[in-house]
């Protein structure tokens, strides 16, 4: 929690039992996914919606975006990110 705003924790977007529509998704291409999974600060996803919204990759759920209206911080877990370069693989991967 974060003075009054309550932060979903990242397990909430991997379980299985959360109800789709729950939060508003932003779709994410591969690259896009990518650069979110590498916490960079310009992803290229766009949320529709204000406030939280969930990344979804194919169906899959990847974390939570917050949408500030000029800007998005990205929830995904530091200790989470991809560190190294696929070299442009990402299309064979995702």
């Amino acid at each position: 929690m974060a003075g009054s705003d309550i932060i979903p924790r990242h397990a909430l977007a991997l379980y299985t039992g959360l109800k789709r529509g729950e939060y508003p998704e932003a779709g994410a291409g591969a690259s896009e996914a990518i650069k979110f999974m590498r916490r960079e600060s310009d992803t290229g996803i766009r949320a529709s919606a204000a406030g939280w919204n969930l990344v979804v990759h194919r169906g899959v759920p990847l974390g939570f975006i917050k949408n500030l209206g000029r800007r998005l911080n990205n929830y995904f877990p530091v200790e989470w990110r991809i560190r190294m370069d696929a070299g442009g693989a990402a299309g064979g991967i995702l």
